[in-house]
């Protein structure tokens, strides 16, 4: 397969009632998985954090996506940070999971690190020249908070798009900044990611079919999408919206894989890791306002229902995974009516690609 072949059979330029979608190629090659992980998953903020895992001094969370992995630590003096997880010496990953402590110890051989990514000790290495310069300190990487999320960005770019800084008066609305964490759970997937974004992205349209007791709840003839820059705002009003409510529900994707949606009294974040060429794994983060926090069976009932929708979705995405393989596909076509959103979502996807091929 030609990489760049393939590449040119998606034109961004070309009408949405007349635009082909992208060839099935870019959903099941380990061609284009390489590519991806070269490309859009390093010119782009990261979901790293959630900001109750970094509250207090010497915490830090690993974070992966593919063979990559980085470390999230906030230092002594209470100050962020973003590094590399991989030893100076020889490479062996410091860290997984989360914890506490006051440096970043290897497991093979010792060597230590401040919060900082300094090192601070090699134990039994002897006389090393340069010990403290720059090949020895683990590499830094930005790190921005937003919302209650923390950001890091995998190259040298500023960690967020500046257009999100629109978003500010949603934040504020969705009363998500005192909300309280409730629940982390994890969907493999038998899809490409950029199915599962694009099933988000479809403007509603799969929602009346798919998840019948969701659509019980939405306006869905009301249903709005806007985009800008790199990101999609959805939006549609509530058939029964709850007190406090601003009477809609939001859902905002961030390019290339983050999304948070806003539905009084809950606020969820999920984000898609790519696993592999047709599959990925989902991992979901539940806020609930924080006066019903402590209602057990208020908290499991929704989550249950969020269950059921994520079941449904892993499950229609599936089936698009597998008609994908047949050679009877090739490329799709947009609705025009629904899926601006989708289009602008794989017009992104093109301007990494070229940007790669470019540099």
């Amino acid at each position: 397969m030609d990489v760049q072949t393939e590449l040119t059979r998606f034109d961004p330029e070309t009408p949405l009632e007349e635009a082909l979608t992208p060839p099935a190629s870019w959903y099941q090659s380990r061609v284009f998985s390489g590519l991806e992980r070269e490309t859009v998953f390093r010119r782009h903020p990261l979901m790293a954090a959630r900001d109750d895992q970094l509250e207090t001094t010497g915490s830090w969370v690993s974070m992966e996506l593919a063979e990559e992995s980085w470390l999230v630590t906030r230092d002594m003096k209470g100050k962020l940070h973003g590094l590399a997880n991989s030893c100076r010496h020889h490479g062996s990953r410091l860290c997984e999971g989360e914890g506490v402590g006051e440096a970043i110890v290897c497991p093979y051989h010792g060597w230590t690190y401040g919060l900082d990514g300094a090192l601070a000790a090699a134990p039994g290495a002897g006389a090393i020249k340069g010990l403290g310069g720059p090949d020895c300190r683990l590499p830094d990487f930005p790190v921005e908070e937003w919302g209650r999320l923390l950001l890091l960005h995998p190259s040298a770019g500023s960690p967020l798009d500046p257009g999100l800084k629109a978003m500010e008066t949603i934040l504020k609305e969705s009363g998500w900044q005192d909300a309280k964490w409730v629940a982390r759970r994890r969907y493999p997937m038998d899809c490409d990611w950029k199915v599962f974004v694009e099933n988000y992205l479809d403007g509603g349209y799969h929602v009346s079919r798919v998840h019948p007791g969701l659509a019980g709840g939405l306006e869905l003839p009301e249903y709005a999408t806007t985009w800008e820059e790199e990101w999609v705002l959805q939006t549609c009003p509530e058939s029964f919206p709850a007190m406090e409510s601003p009477g809609e529900v939001r859902y905002l994707w961030m390019h290339p894989n983050l999304m948070v949606n806003f539905q009084w009294p809950w606020v969820d974040v999920n984000f898609v890791i790519p696993t592999g060429p047709g599959r990925c794994e989902v991992v979901f983060d539940w806020w609930v306002e924080a006066s019903r926090a402590g209602d057990t069976r208020f908290v499991e009932s929704c989550l249950a229902a969020s269950d059921r929708v994520q079941a449904e979705d892993a499950s229609i995405c599936s089936r698009v995974q597998k008609g994908m393989r047949s050679a009877s596909y090739e490329q799709g076509r947009y609705s025009p009516a629904r899926e601006g959103g989708m289009r602008h979502f794989h017009r992104l996807l093109m301007e990494d690609f070229r940007s790669s091929a470019s540099a």
